[in-house]
Order: structure tokens, then C-alpha cells, then sequence
């Protein structure tokens, strides 16, 4: 199994191309890990009106971008390269006014964990309702350590991430593809309440 990364990166150009046609700008919000570098790859040769589109990130490690985990190092390291470079970036590793700065986003690459975990929302947080509840206020949350590489995280809860018009999840493998699958019915795994919020506005790639 293959994600096609042509089919990724046109659904999230697409979507950024209607926001910009809208409202004269827009938001791309990213995921870290392996399976969107070639994604990333792509849309950083792609000519696009970058200079129209702010980016940041869904969940980062709790780390100095210098740092061999940070997420925000993948996108620079990644993303921001040639006609991409233009856009402009907000960091959430020390950036108390994020949200202030990023508001809603329209598009969202999301990933899932092994564990069901997306963003950095983890199985024991699930009763946390101002990380898991449609009702707490959309915010951008800060957790302990968590995650591997374990390290404190910062995160948009699922009321925020709930908001953007357009997510995509990746699921690369055949495990992660039945993981989702369960996860339908199993509400001891994160991402069913992912599911759950968005339902039909949540694009799968896998």
C-alpha cells in the first residue's frame, strides 16, 4: 500500500486555492512525521501562490526548533523550500499567542499513531474535555511528556481541530488502514472521536 502523494498534494492545493479565492489567503495546517515528507517534498516545487498562505502546525514536541524532534524543523528542512519558502510559518514551540496569530485553519494533514493517537491527543487524555470535548473552547493545550520520542507536547484540541473545513488523514499502511477501521466503533482509540466530529469532512488517504 502507497499513498499517492499527487492525490495529497492536489487535495490540499485545491483547498487552499478556494480559500485564497474566498477570503485572499490561506491557512495550511501540518502534521509531523515520516509519512507526509514527500508530500511536503511535492507541494515545495509546486508553483502556488505561497505568498498568499500562512502554515503552522497541528501538535509539535515541546522543543527548540533546533532540535532533531522538532516538527517545525521538518517543515522548515522540508516544506519551506524553493516557491514554498514564501509562505509565511507560526511556530507553536514557544508561542503563547499562536492561536491569536493562527485562528482557524482551512486545510488540515493529519496522522494517526500506532496508538490511535492524532495531533498529540492520546488515549489517556480521552477524558480530558478540554482536549476531547466539541464543547470546550477551541484552543492550542499544552500536555505533559507523551508521545514517541517522549517529549511534552503542544496541540490543538479536538474542538479546534473540528473547525477546519478541510481534513485529510494519512493512513500509509495496511495496519493503520485497520486500525481506523476499528477505531470506528472503539471508543477507546483517539481518532474515533476524530471520526466522530467530522464524519464525512474527514478525507481519507491510504
Amino acid at each position: 500500500m502507497a499513498i499517492s502523494v499527487n492525490d495529497v498534494s492536489t487535495y490540499l492545493l485545491d483547498a487552499m486555492a478556494q480559500a485564497i479565492s474566498e477570503k485572499g489567503s490561506a491557512c495550511l495546517v501540518l502534521s509531523g512525521g515520516s509519512s507526509p515528507v514527500p508530500v511536503f517534498a511535492a507541494l515545495a516545487q509546486t508553483d502556488f501562490a505561497w505568498d498568499k498562505v500562512t502554515m503552522t502546525l497541528v501538535d509539535e514536541r515541546n522543543v527548540p526548533p533546533t532540535h532533531s524532534d522538532s516538527n517545525h524543523a521538518l517543515i522548515r528542512d522540508n516544506l519551506l523550500q524553493g516557491a514554498a519558502s514564501q509562505a509565511r510559518f507560526i511556530p507553536l514551540y514557544d508561542n503563547d499567542e499562536a492561536f491569536a496569530q493562527i485562528g482557524v485553519g482551512d486545510v488540515a494533514l493529519l496522522g494517526m499513531g500506532t496508538d490511535g493517537h492524532f495531533a498529540s491527543l492520546f488515549p489517556d487524555m480521552i477524558g480530558d474535555e478540554t482536549a476531547f470535548s466539541l464543547g470546550a473552547k477551541p484552543a492550542i493545550i499544552k500536555t505533559g511528556p507523551q508521545g514517541s520520542p517522549v517529549h511534552p507536547r503542544i496541540s490543538m484540541n479536538l474542538s479546534l481541530i473540528a473547525q477546519i473545513p478541510h481534513c485529510c488523514l494519512l493512513l500509509p499502511n495496511t495496519e493503520k488502514s485497520a486500525l481506523f477501521e476499528r477505531a470506528k466503533t472503539d471508543d477507546s482509540l483517539p481518532v474515533h472521536y476524530l471520526h466522530k466530529a467530522l464524519g464525512d469532512r474527514l478525507t481519507i488517504f491510504a
